[in-house]
């Protein structure tokens, strides 16, 4: 799991020759593989749709020295009765 971790923080775009060789060094199937980086992927456009919920009015990203997001947001919103209300 390291070494899809590691490989996909390098570059998350995989070919199918790439992901053959992952599965040798891992010891998974191709396949395996292939539906771990979807997954990943997947996951990611989650992450970048709920901070578009949760921060519409994020202009710009805070960064500190460490590469940690430090951004704050705007205004909180809770999702009460799925119904997003906001609150300042």
């Amino acid at each position: 799991m390291k070494v899809l971790k590691n490989e996909y923080a390098k570059n998350n775009n995989w070919d199918r020759p790439f992901m053959k060789e992952l599965a040798k060094r891992t010891g998974l199937k191709t396949s395996q593989v292939y539906k771990w980086n979807w997954d990943q992927k997947k996951k990611e456009v989650e992450e970048q749709k709920l901070k578009k919920l949760f921060y519409p009015n994020e202009i710009f990203q805070v960064v500190d020295r460490t590469g940690k997001d430090i951004t704050k947001p705007v205004f909180q919103r809770f999702i009460i009765n799925r119904e997003a209300v906001n609150c300042q």
